[in-house]
């Protein structure tokens, strides 16, 4: 069966059926989304980690980056009231 072949089949069916198909299809296509999402997520964090190992970066505290954060906060502060 073609894929229209198989959408002309679904347009025929009753409205309840054709809208609890498109909620599984929905529901299908999310799941495969998460889990694409999960690892592409996981090749990320896999591939900052090779790259503290390897030293070509070097991992910033957290209150460093809070510190920073602050900063940087507060100038865009200063120069909206300018």
């Amino acid at each position: 069966m073609s894929e229209q072949e198989i959408i002309e089949a679904a347009m025929k069916l009753p409205t309840p059926r054709r809208i609890a198909l498109g909620e599984l299809l929905i529901e299908s296509a999310e799941e495969e989304a998460e889990l694409e999402g999960r690892e592409a997520e996981d090749a990320e964090l896999l591939r900052r980690i090779a790259d503290i190992e390897s030293g070509r970066v070097k991992p910033v505290p957290w209150a460093e980056v809070k510190a920073r954060l602050r900063k940087r906060l507060s100038e865009a502060a200063g120069k909206a009231d300018a």
